[in-house]
């Protein structure tokens, strides 16, 4: 089965949820966040409540939260999976290889309402790696090219800022590689940066990105990071993210950042940028670069001062850079275009 076929096979199932039976009242005792959690359950696993609640029993009383990636589990193409050195690994049938976090212990708690649906390398250690490789992987969402956004089908360039582990980083350099281009992956933490180099050098993508350890801001300099877990940091105290971790990091602007990168790229077919509530001083940090970017995709779910929600003066911003400003579904997402 080609991939593109793979894509779509799996991705239907969160596109596609299955329909959701009413929470009955069998157990007086359930909380309404372990209801909610049951109903969820149910429905990732394509089953009745009653069924669900005869299957697992006792368990329910502790319910962990589920990811919504779970159902695409068990059509995850897995040729093999593992650990190695303290990290998780899984390999596809197409040949990519992923590197992740072990699982963590509510990972490994809902891995046991799904053991007997997910494919045989997903287990308690690759549980976790496995909802990310569904996610940015295969899935890719949210993915620029199904918004609208005037995106060639093979760009040359493209810039990600907070890339994480890389996994989508490798979706992005795939499509890019098919165009004999180049891509720029940014990261500021410094554990997620070893992973990312892993990923891209097991997959033999060395030639196709560039990795820079750094937090993009609107200036150079070093911050602190807020933060805990594997991806919830941030330079700013948003919502949920408030402690300080014993982290200091670079930050660069992008105008900084893109010129460290070794290409001649007269125009930068994509900005992706996932920087957890910094997204206003990334676009504040990006001015002499602006005329070559043609496109950015924006995630931003949280608010700025005075009450404005971040999303909204990102639109300003770009859109008194003279870019079209492109609609969405999702109101954090800000799409932007010349």
């Amino acid at each position: 089965m080609c991939l593109g076929k793979i894509y779509r096979r799996i991705a239907s199932f969160v596109n596609k949820p299955p329909p959701k039976a009413p929470i009955g009242s069998a157990r007086g005792q359930d909380t309404n966040k372990n209801a909610t959690r049951l109903q969820r359950l149910a429905d990732l696993r394509n089953e009745p409540i009653d069924t669900v609640r005869n299957r697992f029993g006792p368990l329910l009383d502790t319910l962990p939260s589920f990811s919504k990636y779970t159902s695409m589990l068990p059509a995850l193409p897995i040729a093999a999976s593992g650990v190695e050195e303290g990290r998780a690994w899984i390999r596809l049938k197409n040949g990519r290889i992923f590197y992740g976090y072990l699982s963590r212990s509510n990972h490994r708690q809902a891995f046991k309402f799904f053991k007997d649906q997910v494919p045989d390398g997903i287990n308690e250690d690759t549980f976790l790696l496995g909802l990310d490789v569904c996610h940015r992987y295969i899935s890719g969402k949210p993915c620029p090219w199904e918004t609208g956004l005037p995106l060639p089908d093979k760009p040359k360039y493209i810039v990600e800022c907070g890339a994480y582990l890389g996994h989508k980083t490798i979706r992005f350099a795939e499509r890019v590689a098919e165009a004999n281009g180049q891509m720029l992956a940014i990261e500021m933490m410094p554990d997620n940066v070893e992973i990312l180099k892993k990923n891209i050098e097991a997959n033999g993508l060395q030639s196709v990105v560039k990795v820079i350890q750094a937090g993009v801001w609107s200036e150079p300099g070093s911050m602190p990071i807020r933060g805990a877990g594997r991806q919830r940091n941030s330079l700013l105290e948003i919502k949920n993210i408030t402690e300080f971790r014993n982290v200091d990091v670079r930050v660069d602007s992008l105008d900084n950042l893109i010129g460290e990168w070794d290409v001649e790229a007269n125009a930068i077919d994509l900005v992706y940028i996932t920087v957890n509530g910094a997204e206003l001083e990334a676009l504040r940090g990006l001015d002499a670069a602006a005329p070559r970017v043609n496109a950015l995709f924006v995630v931003a779910h949280y608010h700025a001062e005075g009450g404005r929600s971040s999303a909204e003066v990102c639109r300003e911003i770009l859109g008194n850079r003279g870019y079209t400003l492109y609609s969405s579904p999702h109101g954090a997402h800000v799409l932007a275009a010349r």
